[in-house]
């Protein structure tokens, strides 16, 4: 059967497969592990508290550009006008949880402006202390033509990205970027560093490095250095070169000179280290038309100076998902959180594409071709649950008579015994047996029990069994330690904190 390569990657929604949807993550031995990535339609403050025990110390980088500190709303699909000790307390809320999240060598990055950066800096230096503050980078911004022919105020041209480390773990991994014009190789003198050393033997000759300094290398990697061709004895008089070939230096062949100067050879370099400015890329972008679209060059730079592949991204203020299509791009893994409604019309349709192969972006420096694996889901807000929640103040349920302060302060909810849509049954009480089974899926059709439950225990989901007799619904989940839940026969004590809040 021939492959028609244009549709190799086309991404399949098993949304709208809903019978072929479990039969499909069937195949999959470890579903969890195999997942490229999390896509998460809720209250980011919500998700923190909620994946904690499923992400415990799994994320290596986490990067954020929350709403700035604007008191203003204008230029946002949602609520932004938070100020000063508003979106601070903002901020803070959601960053001290974020602890919980990283590895121990992981690593935060936010980006703010000068409207923030005074509260940013302080905040953060509370919650991962300020030993272990990394950088302040300063990215650009794109130029505003101003017109005014009085300017009492010079348009901002630079934003900031904080870097904090979980601890002294962390370490940049490729802190690199393209130079201008590439390096040739050449010889480079070894006698620059610091403090008085000793003597060393080159080629036979031992020499005394230059007063106040030492030899860069230990005479282990000096002799491995002249054995591999990569160190010379270069004549101060005439500029002869004595290296491997020649054997044991004893003079000067051209000029009798025996006063040779060290050197070692220096690769050609089309890269250079980075510093903290970063004005050589843009940070915005406007390729997926969202107000304050990162752009990709900008989140390349930074998952590739903080994780390697397969290590776990957040960004928990998603915006337009610049973050997981760059980071889904790079081969890492990701979660991205976003509220706004733009999640379906911004978020979703451009990770499909980036599955397709889409070619905006990084995508043709890097190669990427397309493919991939993610999941999405939305998770039922706080509000959404006080707003249909009704209680009515009379005799408590069976299975409450016993704690008089539950009475008192939850009394009775219809809603956690049947569905008034449906009047479908959703607990079930066997008096005789002392058994209390309740069923969610009566309470919520759509609801992804399995993700539920992972999240809830903290337990990976190694695969998820349908139901024989409905295979769209799932029978049971097999976690990664080996343990398995049946989801048909759920008790009481499993399912009430998706209920009892």
């Amino acid at each position: 059967m021939k492959i028609c390569e244009t549709y190799l990657n086309l991404p399949i929604d098993t949304k709208y497969f809903e019978c072929l949807e479990l039969e499909i993550l069937s195949l999959f031995d470890n579903l969890d592990s195999e997942l490229d990535g999390y896509l998460v339609h809720s209250e980011n403050y919500q998700f923190l508290n909620s994946f904690l025990p499923k992400f415990t110390e799994s994320v290596k980088a986490i990067y954020i550009d929350p709403p700035f500190n604007l008191d203003s709303s204008d230029q946002f699909l949602y609520r932004t006008n938070y100020k000063d000790a508003n979106w601070a307390t903002l901020l803070e809320n959601r960053i001290s949880l974020t602890k919980g999240f990283l590895k121990s060598d992981g690593v935060l990055v936010i980006r703010c402006d000068h409207n923030g950066d005074w509260i940013v800096r302080p905040v953060l230096s509370i919650i991962f202390g300020e030993e272990n503050f990394r950088n302040e980078i300063a990215i650009r911004r794109f130029r505003k033509n101003v017109m005014n022919k009085q300017i009492k105020k010079l348009p901002a041209g630079l934003d900031t990205l904080f870097v904090f480390s979980k601890s002294d773990q962390f370490n940049y991994i490729k802190p690199l970027k393209n130079k201008s014009v590439v390096r040739e190789g050449f010889w480079r003198h070894m006698g620059d560093s610091s403090g008085q050393g000793g003597a060393k033997i080159f080629f036979g000759k031992p020499l005394l490095p230059p007063i106040g300094k030492h030899w860069k290398f230990s005479q282990i990697n000096i002799d491995k250095m002249s054995e591999e061709g990569n160190l010379i004895l270069e004549c101060k008089n005439c500029g002869y070169q004595h290296g491997i070939e020649q054997g044991e230096w004893k003079g000067c062949p051209n000029c009798g000179s025996d006063d040779p100067q060290p050197k070692y050879w220096v690769e050609p370099s089309e890269n250079e280290i980075l510093d903290t400015n970063w004005t050589d890329i843009y940070g915005y972008s406007t390729e997926w038309s969202f107000a304050t679209e990162n752009s990709e060059k900008l989140l390349m730079r930074i998952i590739e100076c903080t994780t390697n592949e397969k290590e776990i991204v957040l960004d928990f203020f998603a915006g337009s998902g610049t973050t997981v299509a760059v980071a889904h791009k790079m081969k890492r893994r990701w979660i991205g959180v976003e509220m706004g409604s733009h999640f379906e019309t911004v978020i979703l349709p451009r990770m499909k594409k980036v599955l397709a192969g889409d070619q905006s972006g990084i995508s043709k420096e890097i190669g990427w071709k397309g493919g991939g694996f993610f999941k999405y889901f939305r998770l039922e807000q706080y509000e959404e649950v006080l707003r249909k929640a009704y209680y009515r103040d009379d005799e408590a349920p069976l299975f409450f008579q016993s704690d008089p302060y539950t009475q008192y302060v939850f009394l009775r909810d219809p809603k956690m015994l049947d569905n008034a849509e449906t009047g479908e049954q959703i607990i079930e009480v066997n008096p005789e047996k002392n058994e209390i089974r309740v069923n969610l899926f009566n309470l919520y059709p759509d609801i992804d029990l399995a993700e539920a439950i992972s999240s809830l225990t903290g337990k990976w989901i190694r695969r998820i069994e349908p139901d024989s007799d409905d295979p769209t619904r799932p029978a049971r989940i097999v976690f990664e330690d080996g343990s398995m839940m049946d989801l048909r026969n759920l008790s009481w004590e499993t399912v009430k904190p998706f209920i009892w809040w």
